[in-house]
């Protein structure tokens, strides 16, 4: 009898430490996949909170009462794409102390430092209603800081161009066409523009005096 209690004894030791070692298994293969798929959540939600972020960056803003990021503006490019170098404001056209008519126009203080011979630049026209389309062929850089470009008009005649003057407060923009030549004057802090047909002034000028008792009478000051 002695022998068959030592051989039941072995045999339950030997299932007790086999069915301890497959517990064991189990549990470490339930741990592996346990922390593996902890990893992945963590990563989906990472992802999905990197998506989140850059979706609802405005959203956040504005719920926390914060500025809304605004989007930088594109510098005029020099690839032949065509780019509106200034703006229409919506003001209303005024006349100068010579009663010469100025229209007020926006330009975005970045594309005024930016200019660079190749660039292709629409300057709109309130006056005709219509643009010119430049392209900037050369440049010269003149003493004190002062930057020189010229352009022609594309699909124009020879003698129809365009020349940029940059200076350290503003820049003037003469654009000659068949149409009449118009100059721009830009304050390079604040965008303001001011644009003027040349051929105002030369009316002005060149307007006849008064007679008044069938003597000539100089023009009236203005």
């Amino acid at each position: 009898m002695s022998w068959k209690l030592a051989a039941g004894s072995l045999c339950a030791v030997a299932g007790i430490a086999i069915g301890l070692w497959v517990a064991q298994n189990n549990d470490h293969k339930v741990t592996v996949d346990q922390v593996n798929n902890n990893v992945g959540q963590q990563e989906l939600s990472n992802s999905l909170g990197k998506v989140e972020n850059t979706d609802k960056s405005e959203e956040l803003a504005e719920s926390s009462n914060l500025p809304v990021p605004k989007k930088k503006p594109q510098p005029p490019k020099s690839d032949g794409t065509p780019v509106v170098f200034w703006q229409e404001t919506g003001q209303q056209q005024t006349v100068d102390k010579f009663d010469i008519p100025v229209d007020h126009l926006q330009v975005n203080p970045s594309y005024i430092e930016q200019i660079q011979v190749g660039q292709v630049l629409e300057f709109p026209i309130p006056e005709l209603n219509k643009s010119f389309i430049t392209k900037l062929t050369d440049t010269a850089n003149s003493f004190n800081d002062v930057h020189v470009w010229t352009g022609v008009i594309v699909d124009g005649d020879p003698t129809e161009n365009v020349i940029v003057t940059r200076g350290k407060t503003q820049t003037h923009i003469t654009i000659s066409s068949r149409e009449g030549i118009y100059s721009a004057v830009i304050d390079n802090g604040s965008g303001k523009t001011q644009i003027i047909n040349e051929n105002n002034i030369k009316a002005a000028v060149d307007e006849p005096p008064a007679v008044s008792g069938g003597n000539l009478q100089a023009p009236q000051e203005r």
